[in-house]
């Protein structure tokens, strides 16, 4: 096997490179261990290609966007990120919305507004890439990313595949697409084609307030966090369950159960990946014991 500096170098063929990048700086709750090797393709050409050598030489790689949702193990990381952040291209096409995977919500939402295409309002504030927004059927106040997804370009298998609305199979925080990457095949979103109606800007810009106001009323915001870490259980709020036990507030190392919501662990400082993972398993046996009921997680472990 050859040596990672001659793997990162040869990389460099197919898109920007970076090394010993820190995990913390690629996921929004600001853990993670040295990442020996960061890809950030640009479009869709250099994803194929970037793809087919790593499957050829049978490296393992994670796909990631701005690590909205995910924790980073602690220590050194073999496995090779594929950033899809520079892929951000957004525009307008028979009056459709297409956007790269790498285009961040707010950036997106501000194109919305700038060419009166209402729907999106609902996600103003989700600190998230579209890319991920697709693949776990992303929502908020009962609206979700399934109801304005058209289609969506994806790489399989080498070739560039495009399903509709119908085939990805969207589900409560998952879709066809997580659903076949958690059986290890290796779908990545490239873009996506949103549906939208027309809407003035001041009404757009209205929405987009409403919903803002509301996420900073009850959420953690401008705290290090993954969003939320559970899924709903049987319809009723995760964040709800937890804080009936009295669990807001509670630490370990460096990690917190938000006192503003139940929901979003916050990183205090150095907490490290064993906290959260001990904060899960704390948190769910808590629920288990005293209320009987199973939280599944909605964050990604990257481990």
């Amino acid at each position: 096997m050859r040596s990672k500096k001659s793997l990162s170098y040869r990389l460099t063929r197919y898109c920007k490179v970076k090394t010993n990048v820190s995990g913390k700086s690629l996921c929004s709750i600001g853990i993670g261990g040295k990442v020996k090797i960061v890809c950030y393709p640009q479009s869709v050409k250099q994803v194929k290609r970037l793809v087919k050598f790593l499957q050829m030489h049978k490296l393992k790689y994670f796909v990631v966007g701005f690590g909205s949702n995910c924790v980073i193990k602690d220590g050194e990381i073999d496995t090779i990120f594929i950033c899809l952040k520079n892929m951000n291209k957004i525009y307008l096409k028979n009056k459709k919305i297409i956007a790269y995977a790498g285009a961040n919500l707010f950036t997106l939402n501000h194109f919305c507004e700038q060419n009166s295409c209402g729907g999106l309002e609902f996600s103003y504030g989700i600190p998230g890439s579209i890319g991920g927004a697709v693949v776990m059927n992303a929502g908020a106040y009962e609206k979700e990313f399934k109801n304005i997804v058209s289609r969506v370009w994806m790489l399989n298998m080498g070739r560039v595949v495009v399903y509709d609305n119908r085939q990805l199979n969207f589900g409560y925080r998952t879709s066809h697409i997580k659903q076949q990457n958690a059986n290890g095949q290796n779908l990545i979103v490239l873009k996506a084609e949103i549906k939208t109606n027309f809407c003035s800007s001041e009404q757009i810009k209205k929405l987009q307030d409403f919903y803002f106001e509301k996420r900073l009323n009850s959420q953690p915001y401008n705290a290090k966090s993954c969003g939320s870490v559970f899924k709903k259980c049987k319809g009723q709020s995760a964040g709800k369950l937890i804080e009936s036990l009295g669990l807001k507030g509670t630490t370990i190392g460096k990690l917190i159960i938000s006192p503003k919501h139940a929901n979003f662990f916050v990183n205090q400082g150095e907490a490290t990946f064993k906290n959260f993972c001990d904060m899960l398993k704390l948190t769910k046996q808590k629920v288990k014991e005293q209320l009987g009921e199973t939280l599944e997680e909605e964050v990604c472990l990257v481990q």
